[in-house]
């Protein structure tokens, strides 16, 4: 537990230092914090830690909305040919996954800070593929996230990733997708607890008034349940009815938690001085990778069988 405890400090001291940075410094800083090897193998450089391990560290450095695909590089360096994976690890190549789109057909949609990666993993079918970007025609799309800029990347060539290397893949990034989200969360109800204490209105704190605190209480009630779920699912890995619930569970608890911390703040949460709103773009964008509609469909037909 203390280990994993000063993973995590790690982590958000190396987040808070990424502040302003161009992404290969972000890289080298990441690097050098051990965060990009959290799964990837000891061979390569990495920890070899299990997936909670990079849960734990993903929500952390959410809190600074970091500007860095971490969760990308983090998946990719486990997956990846050992000499590329020690290169990723150490910060000397970026690397990004591409979440839309299928290499059969051309280009690639939704990969976050491709336009200064080296390397891209995207679907080709079931499986997946591993290219070079250098020289790829790579073009900004509309996004929620402000701070990870997506993009639509034109592919070619590559090597192949086996289909249950990729299929592993996938899985695990929407439990990490969701470990981000509920960071965000985390840390949004922490601006507001903070907020609504120190501040007054008609010569009373804000904390003392009872509608208020039930709100912080429904908040709270959301955050554990989304909390429970999301561990279970990370411990029972390969358990896909809780892989289901925590994917349905954060991603309803998340946007509620941070809307109301919004809402909490007043007329500040939606100015840009305070960056929930930002949080909430990026947890809305999340949303999309965890597919809750879906995930709520299945269980509903889990429920009927």
């Amino acid at each position: 537990m203390s280990d994993m405890q000063d993973i995590i400090e790690s982590a958000r001291r190396a987040a808070e230092a990424c502040a302003g940075l161009e992404p290969r410094a972000m890289a080298k800083v990441l690097a050098d914090a051990g965060l990009i090897g959290v799964l990837a193998s000891e061979a390569a450089g990495g920890l070899g830690l299990p997936i909670s391990a990079a849960a734990a560290v993903l929500a952390a450095t959410e809190a600074q909305l970091l500007g860095f695909p971490l969760l990308e590089s983090m998946l990719a360096a486990r997956v990846l040919p050992e000499a590329l994976a020690a290169e990723v690890v150490g910060g000397d190549k970026l690397v990004t996954i591409a979440w839309g789109g299928d290499a059969s057909h051309g280009s690639v949609t939704r990969a976050h800070g491709a336009a200064g990666a080296d390397l891209l993993l995207c679907a080709d079918g079931a499986a997946g593929r591993c290219l070079a970007l250098a020289g790829a025609e790579v073009t900004e799309e509309p996004d929620l996230d402000l701070e990870r800029p997506s993009f639509r990347v034109k592919v070619a060539g590559g090597e192949p990733i086996a289909p249950a290397a990729w299929a592993a893949l996938l899985a695990d990034a929407q439990l990490l997708r969701a470990a981000e989200c509920l960071g965000a969360a985390e840390t949004s109800m922490e601006a507001a607890i903070a907020h609504i204490s120190g501040r007054k209105q008609f010569g009373r704190v804000l904390v003392g008034m009872q509608a208020l605190r039930f709100d912080l209480a429904r908040h709270k009630l959301a955050l554990e349940s989304a909390r429970v779920t999301l561990n279970k699912a990370l411990v029972q890995q390969g358990d896909s009815h809780a892989a289901l619930v925590a994917r349905s569970t954060v991603g309803e608890a998340a946007p509620f938690i941070i809307e109301g911390a919004i809402q909490l703040h007043g007329g500040m949460g939606f100015t840009w001085d305070v960056p929930l709103h930002r949080r909430l773009r990026r947890v809305r964008n999340a949303c999309a990778q965890l597919d809750v509609f879906g995930a709520r469909q299945a269980l509903m037909a889990e429920l009927l069988a």
